[in-house]
Protein backbone atom coordinates (compact mmCIF):
# COMPACT_ATOMS: atom_id res chain seq x y z
CA UNK A 1 0.00 0.00 0.00
CA UNK A 2 2.97 2.40 1.33
CA UNK A 3 4.38 1.91 -2.59
CA UNK A 4 1.29 2.56 -4.78
CA UNK A 5 1.29 5.63 -2.59
CA UNK A 6 4.59 6.74 -2.99
CA UNK A 7 4.40 6.26 -7.05
CA UNK A 8 1.50 8.38 -6.73
CA UNK A 9 3.16 11.16 -4.86
CA UNK A 10 5.91 10.42 -7.29
CA UNK A 11 4.15 10.89 -10.78
CA UNK A 12 2.52 13.74 -9.31
CA UNK A 13 5.61 15.61 -8.61
CA UNK A 14 6.84 14.80 -11.93
CA UNK A 15 3.61 16.20 -13.34
CA UNK A 16 3.63 19.50 -11.26
CA UNK A 17 4.67 22.39 -13.08
CA UNK A 18 7.87 24.34 -10.96
CA UNK A 19 9.81 20.21 -11.34
CA UNK A 20 11.97 21.60 -14.18
CA UNK A 21 13.03 24.22 -12.59
CA UNK A 22 14.80 22.65 -9.22
CA UNK A 23 17.49 21.55 -11.43
CA UNK A 24 17.78 24.59 -13.20
CA UNK A 25 17.70 26.75 -9.27
CA UNK A 26 20.82 23.88 -7.95
CA UNK A 27 23.21 24.63 -11.19
CA UNK A 28 22.55 28.41 -10.26
CA UNK A 29 23.09 28.26 -7.15
CA UNK A 30 26.28 25.86 -7.77
CA UNK A 31 27.19 28.52 -10.06
CA UNK A 32 27.09 31.15 -8.01
CA UNK A 33 29.13 29.47 -5.46
CA UNK A 34 31.82 29.03 -8.02
CA UNK A 35 31.80 32.68 -8.89
CA UNK A 36 32.23 33.83 -5.59
CA UNK A 37 34.87 31.72 -4.24
CA UNK A 38 37.41 33.57 -3.65
CA UNK A 39 36.29 36.70 -5.13
CA UNK A 40 38.59 39.10 -3.61
CA UNK A 41 41.45 36.96 -3.11
CA UNK A 42 43.86 37.73 -6.20
CA UNK A 43 45.29 40.86 -7.21
CA UNK A 44 43.79 43.70 -10.01
CA UNK A 45 44.32 42.92 -13.54
CA UNK A 46 45.13 45.52 -15.89
CA UNK A 47 41.44 45.24 -17.13
CA UNK A 48 39.89 45.91 -13.94
CA UNK A 49 42.46 48.42 -12.97
CA UNK A 50 40.76 50.23 -16.18
CA UNK A 51 37.29 49.82 -15.24
CA UNK A 52 37.63 51.15 -12.11
CA UNK A 53 39.44 53.62 -13.32
CA UNK A 54 36.91 54.80 -16.04
CA UNK A 55 34.42 54.84 -13.25
CA UNK A 56 35.70 57.07 -10.84
CA UNK A 57 36.60 59.83 -13.54
CA UNK A 58 33.51 59.25 -15.45
CA UNK A 59 31.24 59.50 -12.79
CA UNK A 60 33.20 62.06 -10.40
CA UNK A 61 31.45 65.13 -11.37
CA UNK A 62 29.05 66.36 -14.23
CA UNK A 63 31.10 68.53 -16.13
CA UNK A 64 33.92 65.30 -16.47
CA UNK A 65 30.73 63.13 -16.98
CA UNK A 66 29.55 65.27 -20.00
CA UNK A 67 33.26 65.69 -20.81
CA UNK A 68 34.22 61.73 -20.90
CA UNK A 69 30.44 60.77 -22.40
CA UNK A 70 31.38 58.38 -25.59
CA UNK A 71 30.31 59.87 -28.49
CA UNK A 72 27.82 57.06 -29.32
CA UNK A 73 26.02 58.00 -25.50
CA UNK A 74 26.54 54.23 -24.62
CA UNK A 75 28.14 53.26 -21.30
CA UNK A 76 28.38 49.91 -20.41
CA UNK A 77 26.25 48.55 -17.47
CA UNK A 78 28.96 47.14 -15.70
CA UNK A 79 31.04 50.60 -15.34
CA UNK A 80 28.06 51.93 -14.08
CA UNK A 81 27.32 49.13 -11.57
CA UNK A 82 31.10 49.17 -10.85
CA UNK A 83 30.84 52.80 -9.87
CA UNK A 84 28.24 51.68 -7.35
CA UNK A 85 29.58 49.10 -5.99
CA UNK A 86 32.70 51.18 -5.73
CA UNK A 87 30.71 53.77 -3.38
CA UNK A 88 29.27 51.41 -1.34
CA UNK A 89 31.95 48.87 -0.50
CA UNK A 90 35.33 50.92 -1.05
CA UNK A 91 37.85 50.35 -3.54
CA UNK A 92 38.70 46.67 -3.11
CA UNK A 93 39.20 43.92 -4.86
CA UNK A 94 35.84 42.52 -4.43
CA UNK A 95 33.61 45.45 -5.03
CA UNK A 96 35.53 46.13 -7.77
CA UNK A 97 34.22 42.48 -9.54
CA UNK A 98 30.76 42.47 -7.95
CA UNK A 99 29.39 43.38 -10.87
CA UNK A 100 30.50 41.41 -13.28
CA UNK A 101 30.28 38.61 -10.80
CA UNK A 102 26.09 39.31 -11.06
CA UNK A 103 26.15 39.89 -14.39
CA UNK A 104 27.74 36.32 -14.96
CA UNK A 105 25.06 34.52 -12.68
Amino acid sequence: MTISRLKTAFSQLLEHKTTPLWPLAGITLLAAGLRFYKLGEWSFWIDEIYTINRAQIHFSDLATMLRTLPATLWLPVSVIFTEGFLKVFGVNEWSARLASTLIGI
